[in-house]
Order: C-alpha cells, then structure tokens, then sequence
C-alpha cells in the first residue's frame, strides 16, 4: 500500500535529524503533504502557520463563556441605524450570543448552525423576528458576525458575506446589556467572544463589513467604526472579573465564571504551538516557534518575552494546542487538573531532544471536533512513548454509544481498531517503542504498519462522518492513558501517496526508529506524533 515519496535531495522538512534546526527557505511538513483536516506539534509544520511579526496587531486574550456564566453591563439604548460586530467561536448553537434582560426587547439567538434569530421590540405592537439563513457554521471555528441596520433594513454577515436583507417595521427604541442569555435557563451561550463593537448610531456599508473582517490581520475594529458606544476588547487574563469597554461607559461584570480560565487566547492568536499555564499562579500565554521552528524556552510570546523567562522555575501544562492546519480545531482543556504536562520546575520533558506533553494516566485529556468528512477514509500518523499500558491511544467519532465510536487502542495482549459498527479489527500487540501508522480505506480494509514494514491487515465495519477526537482517555468509557506525545496530524483520506515521505521526516525529527533509532509512532484515522 506505499507508494514512496523520497524528500528530495535528503532534506528534511521542518528541521534536520535530532538537531532541530529548519532550513532556509523554511520549508514545514504540512507544505510538502497540505490539506490535513487538523494537525498538532511542539514544532513548525507550515510556512504560513507563523507568529505575527513587530509590526502585525495581535488580539490577545477572548472571553470563555459557559452555560449559566454572562455578562452585565450598563443599558445602551438603540433608536435607529447600528452596527453590532463581534469575533465569536460557538461551542453549541440554540444558544442567545446578547440580549436586554429587563423588556426582553432585543436579543440575538442561534436558532441552529444555518440559521440565526434577531428580536428587536419583540412585542405585540412590533414582533419583528428576523431569520437569517447562513453557511453552515461547526464548533470550534471562529467566525465574524455582523448585524447592521441602516434605515428600514437589517443585514447580517457572517465572515463579511452578507447573509439576507430583512426589512424592519419596529420603530421601538431597543436596549442591549448583556452578553450571554438574557435570565431564562438553557439559553445561554456556550462559546467564545473577542473584539466585540457596538455603535448604536451608525449602521455598517459592506465595505466596512469588510474592513472589519480583515482587521483580524492587522487593525483594531474602532479604526474602521470611528467612535464606537463600546468597545470590549477582551483581554483581560487571571482572576480579574471586569470586562473593559475601551470608551470608559459600558464596563461589564462578570458573574458565574470560574476563573481564570474563562480568559483565553483570542481570535488572532495564530501562529501559535501551545497555550500554556503556569502552575505556580494559574495565568497562562500562548508561545510562537523559536529561531529553529521549534518550540524551545526561547520560544516567544506576541510581545517577544521568551518562556524561559515567563515560567521560571515553575511547572507548565497545556491549555490549548493549536491546529496548524488552518481549520482552527484547536485541542483545548479548561479544566487545570485534567491539563497534559510539558514543564517540570522550569525544564520541558524530553525524549530524543525534544519536547513531549506527558498524559499522567489518570485524568489527562485533550478533546476536538472536526468538520464533517467528505469520506469515511482516514489515514493517521502518530509516534508515541507509552509510559504505561494499557491504554496508548483511542480516537472517537460520533455519538457516546460503543458501536458509533471510531477508536484504536492497545491492552495488554492485543490493539484494536474499530470504526462505526459491531465488529472490531484486532491486531498484533504494538510495541511502545513503534512507528505505527493506520489507514482505512473507507469500506472495510484497514492496514497498519509499523516502523514501516506492514504488520497486518484487517477488515472492520462501520462507517462515520462526524468526527470528535478525544487525546488521552476513551470517551466517557473512562480508560486514561499514561504516554507522552509530541505531534498529531489527521488527513481524511487514505491517499498512501504521503506516507513514505511523512514517515521519513518524523522518524528524521524525533527520532523514532533505528535508524536512527529512538520513540515509537503511529497512524490512524488522523494523523498524530506521540514520543
């Protein structure tokens, strides 16, 4: 099943052997094998995934908001034209994103992924309740939403597209003052918020919905809405519990939030590896490549303070580990006690030279969900340390049920593969020391390779097009697994064309196998480097 691809002329993307350094031109992985569906390292795998520059604006923090937390601020009242713009990432949608809370005269809902709700005097005397239909919107993925009106019409875009044009007929003067639900349980919002702006006097053209979208590469929304009623940046961090408006009037507080992790890397936040938290007092800061394309403790931050120097001698775990496929599936743990490891007293972990995040076994967990698939084939390359049995790796998809779940994982006489269905694909007892890789075909044929050389090949049944990932436990069945990981990228397909090539540069990287010898690694249904 491989057909190999050489990397010409011996060079090795994104950095040489078990030195870490990257070529120039910076050539990643994910530039030599693109249109991964999500991927994960300590190291730079694409020339475009890079940190901003001196001069590029960076939108810091965001706000994290949970079921049953919100927002109050003071009351802006609205009588005519408005621009309401936020960056806003959904975690469930049904959700109301704003609302007044005291006549219930304004709020905007997310009825479902197409289609969103805007009430304004929503009473007997004017029940307008504008529709509009939108792209379908995933979890997880950031998204920039405007609604304008302008005399007797209000447009809605969605990433500056406009959705529809619905008329109003209220002429009802409209109050706003919060963020999250408006007092009635189960309608609150479940997401993230960042760079929010509201003028209550000046309706949005398309060519400020524009500018407005395209100011998450360089510029602050106020430049393009002169004069805004409020601005929330967003980028408070820690225990601080007051949300501030850049103009001074509308301050919010935060009520039902546990802190500090409801504050969050924000929308602009791209080109970083990892989110990390420093133990010692509970903040946390997302840090770009080094020099060497390579996550190090001179590795910075937006404002180029290394990590050395920010985490001291303290511990450091992994908030969030972005995706550098471009898809924004980012892996995220709030909770701190279920947050992987990667700094001990100052130091990372290492295998090989380079950094791992540890997952201690017992309650340690990273969990995503990916687009929906255009086909059920899936191909994953992994290289892993397992620090323990018998759980190494288990991927999930779809619902909660065993037989709707795809995962792998490994006991202590056999692996197992299943995807979708009743019937499993058991497979020869991986070592932990491997190079593992697991493609499937997308009907019934799996194969599985170790430290290149073919293993076995199975059959199994079962199909799935949705696809939530979960890192270092099995779903809700409770099975943490006691292994360190430094990559993970998943492709969905089973285009065999890569996987010489793939192999080569991370056994090349980390060390994996003899020769050189070194950590294990491993495919399925995705692709991901555990060490």
């Amino acid at each position: 099943m491989q057909n190999i691809i050489q990397i010409a002329n011996g060079i090795l993307i994104g950095g040489v052997g078990g030195g870490g350094g990257g070529v120039d031109p910076f050539v990643g992985l994910l530039d030599a094998y693109p249109n991964a569906a999500a991927a994960y390292s300590v190291r730079q795998l694409s020339s475009t995934y890079t940190a901003p520059t001196a001069s590029e604006f960076s939108f810091g923090n965001a706000l994290d908001i949970r079921y049953y937390s919100y927002v109050d601020f003071s009351s802006i009242s609205f009588s005519g034209d408005f621009t309401i713009s936020t960056w806003v990432k959904f975690g469930s949608f049904a959700d109301v994103i704003m609302a007044s809370t005291s006549t219930l005269n304004f709020y905007l809902f997310t009825e479902n992924s197409t289609a969103i709700r805007l009430s304004i005097g929503a009473t007997a005397a004017a029940p307008d309740r504008l529709v509009f239909t939108v792209p379908a919107m995933t979890t997880g993925t950031w998204y920039y939403l405007t609604i304008s009106r302008i005399s007797n019409s209000v447009r809605l875009y969605l990433n500056s597209v406009e959705s529809s044009t619905l008329a109003i007929t209220s002429s009802n003067t409209f109050n706003l003052n919060r963020w999250s639900g408006y007092g009635a349980p189960g309608f609150e919002f479940f997401g993230v918020i960042d760079e929010a702006l509201i003028s209550n006097t000046t309706g949005a053209t398309q060519q400020n919905v524009t500018d407005l979208y395209n100011s998450g590469n360089g510029a602050l929304a106020s430049t393009i809405i002169p004069s805004p009623t409020a601005y929330w940046r967003m980028n408070e961090s820690g225990t601080d519990t007051t949300l501030a408006d850049e103009t001074g009037n509308y301050n919010g507080t935060l009520n039902g939030f546990i802190l500090p992790g409801a504050w969050v890397n924000g929308k602009a936040n791209n080109g970083a590896l990892v989110e990390i938290r420093r133990e010692s007092d509970d903040t946390t800061k997302s840090f770009y490549s080094d020099s060497n394309n390579e996550l190090s403790l001179t590795s910075p931050d937006v404002n180029g303070v290394t990590l050395g120097t920010w985490i001291g001698s303290s511990d450091g775990f992994v908030r969030t580990w972005y995706d550098q496929s471009g898809n924004s599936i980012d892996f995220i743990q709030a909770t701190t006690s279920e947050q992987p490891k990667i700094i001990t007293a100052g130091a990372f972990t290492l295998e090989s030279g380079k950094p791992v995040i540890t997952f201690d076994g017992t309650d340690d967990y990273f969990t995503a969900t990916l687009s929906a698939a255009s086909t059920n084939a899936y191909q994953s390359l992994a290289n892993y340390k397992a620090l323990s049995v018998p759980i190494v790796g288990a991927t999930t998809i779809g619902s909660e049920g065993l037989n709707d779940k795809r995962y792998w994982y490994r006991d202590n006489t056999d692996s197992r593969i299943r995807n979708g269905g009743a019937s499993e694909g058991v497979f020869t007892y991986l070592s932990s020391n491997s190079l593992v890789q697991i493609i499937y075909n997308g009907t019934t044929t799996v194969d599985v390779y170790e430290n290149n050389s073919a293993l076995q090949t199975g059959t199994i049944s079962g199909s799935s097009s949705t696809q939530e990932i979960w890192l270092g436990d099995w779903a809700s069945t409770g099975r943490p697994m006691n292994f360190s990981l430094s990559e993970f990228i998943d492709w969905q397909d089973d285009d065999d064309t890569r996987v010489s090539g793939v192999k080569t540069n991370q056994n090349n990287y980390y060390n994996i196998y003899s020769p050189p010898g070194g950590i294990g690694t491993f495919i399925i249904g995705s692709t991901f480097t555990i060490t």
